[in-house]
């Protein structure tokens, strides 16, 4: 949705979905954070349902995503102004 609502050239657009990202992983980390802290408050067991299993793998496996496709672009960005 950012580069069909944003307008204007592609590398601004670019900038905008990888900021949606980061907000977005901000977020989950954020969401982590307060579902840990309260089941230490209140003495219930963390990852005790397959709900929260698949929910820490969900995020995991986007933090992996956008952190790899990351670092991919950023290293090809590296090897072509290097050629």
């Amino acid at each position: 949705m950012a580069y069909r609502i944003v307008l204007g050239p592609r590398p601004a657009k670019k900038v905008v979905h990888l900021l949606l990202h980061l907000v977005a992983m901000a977020f989950a980390a954020v969401g982590l954070y307060a579902a840990f802290k309260y089941h230490h408050d209140t003495g219930l067991p963390d990852l005790h349902s397959l709900h929260s299993w698949i929910g820490i793998a969900t995020i995991a496996l986007y933090a992996l995503q956008v952190s790899e496709s990351h670092t991919t672009r950023m290293m090809l960005f590296f090897v072509v102004t290097n050629l």
